[in-house]
């Protein structure tokens, strides 16, 4: 009969040995994220993590997602949203409320960022924050892993035109447009 405590033992070892070839397979490689040039000293920028896990009763060694495919996800979000250049320069912290107004408006732009299917539009004269607030607005979605799409209704209004008549061309270019969950249409009027 096989002594029990003789198979902890055995248990302990192997999870020890599967828990020193996950360390080698950890070990940090730094290949350098080209897209997002985030650095993650987690995963080396594998972007998996090695774990032990038992399997059909043996320790084997087993990939997992790390943390840091959320951050690398919502930069290349970013980049392809259009704000990279101006979403940390313009948050809800950084907004200005002098006047009453601005803070009424700032904290209508705070609460529509915890609701669901809705609109939000800001008018008003050149330089009153309307820019700032909706580029607030989206690194809020985008730091909660939603897809932001910038548009820049003057220019690109006039390619998505440019192509009505190439239906495959155009069909693309407002693809991006139509299948994101949030659209950021800037000077609109």
């Amino acid at each position: 009969m096989t002594n029990p405590n003789n198979m902890e033992i055995i248990i302990d070892e192997e999870l020890e040995k599967c828990k020193k070839r996950c360390e080698a397979l950890n070990m940090p490689r730094y290949n350098s994220d080209k897209i997002t040039d985030y650095d993650c000293k987690e995963c080396g920028n594998n972007q998996y993590i090695f774990v032990p896990k038992k399997v059909n009763g043996f320790y084997r060694e087993v990939a997992v997602p790390c943390k840091c495919q959320n951050i690398r996800n919502t930069l290349k979000k970013l980049a392809k949203s259009g704000l990279k250049n101006i979403i940390q320069k313009y948050t809800f912290e950084n907004y200005i409320t002098a006047e009453k107004w601005q803070t009424n408006i700032k904290n209508k732009a705070v609460d529509f960022t915890s609701q669901q299917n809705k609109w939000f539009y800001i008018g008003g004269q050149s330089g009153c924050g309307k820019t700032h607030l909706c580029t607030s607005i989206c690194g809020k979605f985008l730091s909660d892993g939603k897809d932001v799409v910038y548009m820049l209704w003057l220019s690109d209004v006039k390619e998505l035109k440019s192509t009505v008549n190439d239906y495959e061309n155009h069909k693309n270019l407002i693809k991006k447009y139509r299948e994101t969950e949030v659209l950021y249409i800037d000077d609109f009027f």
